[in-house]
């Protein structure tokens, strides 16, 4: 993992701080020079920033986000995407990336989304965001986040360009069967 010491504090920068107030509180294991290094390799290492080492349960993560993308298929969404995060971040383990024509089909996709994991899964949802304005909708599962999008608000914030170097799942396939449009 590539950082720029610029954009960073570094351990030093810490201690130096320690020393000129007392606004940041470290163990006094830490608070000493010949200890930065050791805050600079934790705090860069790949493995702290890089996905999360102790996911709870990566199958029900995957299942939830297949789930999504057959009920969004089977009510109309376009251009599905599920993208593999598991090794991007410790948030969360799956994006779902869905466009819909209309603001009523956002709606309706963002119901029916709801619906079937409560009532197949046994899953809520933890929250919601953009239904009022509803050219993009975030529906958040903890593990699974999912973005309804119409289509100009799509192409205009570009998750997938954003996150090209993340593995898709594959559900070409499947998806096809239940809805042509589902995937480009």
């Amino acid at each position: 993992m590539q950082i720029n010491d610029s954009d960073t504090t570094r351990g030093s920068d810490i201690i130096s701080s320690q020393n000129q107030t007392d606004d940041l509180k470290l163990p006094k294991s830490l608070a000493s020079q010949e200890h930065a290094q050791d805050i600079d390799e934790a705090l860069y290492d790949d493995e702290f920033f890089g996905g999360s080492v102790d996911r709870q349960n990566p199958e029900r993560s995957l299942l939830l986000a297949k789930t999504v993308a057959v009920t969004a298929a089977e009510h109309g969404g376009e251009n599905i995407v599920v993208l593999d995060m598991t090794e991007r971040t410790a948030l969360f383990d799956y994006f779902v990336i869905v466009t819909g024509s209309s603001r009523r089909q956002l709606h309706a996709i963002s119901e029916e989304i709801d619906q079937t994991l409560k009532v197949k899964l046994n899953d809520k949802r933890l929250n919601i965001d953009g239904l009022d304005d509803s050219r993009w909708i975030v529906l958040d599962y903890g593990t699974v986040v999912v973005h309804l999008f119409d289509e100009d608000t799509r192409m205009f914030y570009s998750l997938e360009t954003l996150w090209s170097d993340t593995p898709r799942v594959d559900l070409a396939d499947e998806l096809r069967a239940i809805n042509p449009n589902a995937v480009k």
